[in-house]
């Protein structure tokens, strides 16, 4: 039976194994998880290389965006994949490169879910998709408002309305 794909990417200077954490494999048994590693990266905040993802398209050569594409034909390849049913997440820099793919490959995925993550560059997004964004109100990182920002323009794109109803205080 073809199954679902989730591909969940890790934060800035996390892993593949940190994200594994997070148990979606547990959750959904009967999906294929994947938790990808990003490759090393010059951090000024660090002055080493650690682990991330592409902040934006087009950078670095769309390397990860390259390396998705590859990943998804292996298991295509490998396994059986249900095309309709690709779903991709990711916590914070990982939630970027969900909207990276947003941008670069709608088409492939049926949803997305990032988590702690803004960017401004959803404006070049072109088609509709589903989407689930979950933003903490007191996160010192990635500020609620430039979330809400990223949220607007994702609501315009899908032609949503404006009403809110809090799920949590």
């Amino acid at each position: 039976t073809p199954s679902p794909v989730v591909l969940a990417f890790h934060g800035f200077s996390g892993s593949a194994t940190s994200m594994a954490a997070t148990k979606f494999h547990d959750y959904w048994p009967d999906a294929t998880v994947v938790y990808p590693q990003g490759l090393p990266t010059m951090s000024t905040r660090y002055h080493r290389e650690v682990p991330a993802w592409q902040p934006e398209p087009g950078r670095d050569e769309d390397r990860d965006v390259a390396f998705i594409d590859a990943l998804l034909a292996d298991l295509r390849a490998t396994l059986q994949v249900d095309d309709r049913r690709i779903y991709v997440t990711g916590i914070s820099n990982g939630g970027m490169f969900a909207y990276i793919l947003l941008v670069e490959r709608p088409q492939i995925f049926a949803a997305f879910a990032p988590v702690a993550a803004a960017v401004s560059f959803v404006t070049r997004a072109t088609v509709p998709r589903p989407l689930l964004i979950i933003q903490g109100k007191t996160d010192t990182t990635v500020p609620a408002s430039a979330a809400m920002a990223t949220r607007d323009i994702l609501r315009t794109l899908n032609g949503c309305g404006t009403d809110e109803e809090a799920w949590a205080p």
